[in-house]
């Protein structure tokens, strides 16, 4: 990289500091810096969707009461039904989610945008991110992603929960119902995306920042405990949506489904409690989820910025 000297006024001490000049002329920086963008916004989602698909499958089927395989090594590939789908999905939501959320934030940082606190669209000093700034986007990035994440689940779980169902089959039969039978739950979607994500980017930075300085010191495990415990938080009080989402989703695809009301009726019948189904698989599964998105997104991006 070219250099430039630079001589303090006393004419001392020249110090050696980088032409950014160069920098903006270079093709290969430019190309680097967006090959790692794509990466920390792809890499994320696939590695969680990977690890956790057997536990998505698991809760699916917990919600809608159906009898678990075996947890043995010959039925893995039954836990894992419907992968295909949830990556293709998981891939576009995680990539919005954390899109927008970074793009509010930065606009927030300048003082732009009527939600948050202290904003102030004549300033041109850069502002303070504060919580309520985090909780609030994180909240706006998953309620705009979830319109992604609803047609992509209600393909799976006619995958895990149908006997013989494909993506191909569960296509054709959730087209014949129109657009609609392709959203049927995006309103416990929306939801259940707006409270996780303001959870997950927004809790997970404040539980960081009061962690002991010990254990902040190392970025990776401050990273991962901070993830997990937000995630965890985000689980316990988004299931109700998300049991009542599942079972909106496995009704027959041909038919209109039932609605949130009618839905919940059902859960309920049997108490409150079975609105909670599947809290175990989806703990583990969030808990663990955002610390691999978020562990990953930072390595990702420290990969890049190291390059």
């Amino acid at each position: 990289m070219k250099v430039s000297s630079t001589t303090t006024p006393n004419g001392k001490n020249p110090t050696s500091v980088p032409d950014v000049s160069t920098m903006s002329q270079n093709p290969s920086a430019k190309f680097n810096g967006s090959v790692g963008k794509v990466a920390a916004a792809i890499l994320p989602g696939i590695s969680e969707v990977t690890v956790n698909c057997p536990w998505v499958t698991a809760k699916n089927m917990m919600q809608n009461g159906t009898e678990l395989p075996k947890p043995v090594w010959k039925n893995i590939h039954k836990y894992y039904r419907g992968y295909p789908t949830l990556a293709l999905g998981y891939v576009p939501y995680k990539a919005v989610m954390l899109g927008v959320n970074d793009a509010l934030l930065s606009a927030a940082s300048k003082g732009r945008g009527p939600l948050f606190s202290g904003a102030n669209s004549e300033s041109t000093q850069p502002r303070e991110i504060t919580a309520r700034d985090r909780f609030a986007a994180g909240g706006m990035a998953g309620g705009i992603a979830a319109f992604i994440a609803c047609p992509f689940e209600q393909v799976m779980i006619q995958q895990q929960l149908t006997p013989g169902a494909t993506f191909k089959s569960s296509i054709k039969d959730l087209s014949a119902g129109g657009l609609k039978s392709h959203y049927r739950g995006i309103g416990p979607c929306i939801g259940r995306e707006t409270v996780y994500a303001s959870s997950l980017l927004g809790l997970s930075q404040s539980i960081k920042n009061s962690l002991p300085e010990s254990i902040k010191e190392h970025e990776t495990a401050s990273t991962l405990l901070s993830g997990v415990s937000a995630g965890a938080v985000a689980a316990a009080l988004t299931q109700p949506l998300d049991t009542i989402k599942t079972v909106q989703q496995a009704s027959d695809p041909k038919s209109s489904g039932p609605t949130f009301k009618e839905a919940a009726a059902n859960i309920t019948a049997d108490g409150w409690k079975e609105l909670w189904r599947g809290t175990v698989p989806r703990s583990a599964r969030i808990g663990l989820g955002a610390g691999i998105i978020l562990g990953v997104r930072d390595a990702v991006e420290k990969v890049v910025k190291e390059s």
